[in-house]
């Protein structure tokens, strides 16, 4: 995913995403790492966390449009996350 810019809004609700799934399930990720990112957008899209699933919607929702169809489209994704089911995003 190094491959494509994040806005600052983006990195934001990574972060925030990141902090949330460190308090509440004790795992740690380093969005400065490609492979460590992708993991955690993996672990974030199969929970069913109300707040870790709003944080993932807003960084999704402050990705460009490249970045939103590559999440959508690749496997980072958990396929029966909202946003792979809702195609009109």
């Amino acid at each position: 995913m190094k491959d494509i810019q994040l806005t600052h809004t983006g990195v934001f609700h990574l972060e925030q995403l990141e902090d949330l799934i460190y308090e509440r399930y004790h795992e740690e990720f380093n969005i400065e790492d490609d492979e460590s990112l992708r993991d955690l957008v993996r672990f974030a899209s199969r929970l069913q966390d109300t707040d870790i699933q709003r944080e993932f919607l807003l960084f999704f929702l402050n990705c460009g449009p490249e970045m939103q169809a590559k999440l959508k489209s690749g496997d980072e994704v958990d396929s029966n996350n909202y946003i792979r089911r809702n195609e009109s995003w």
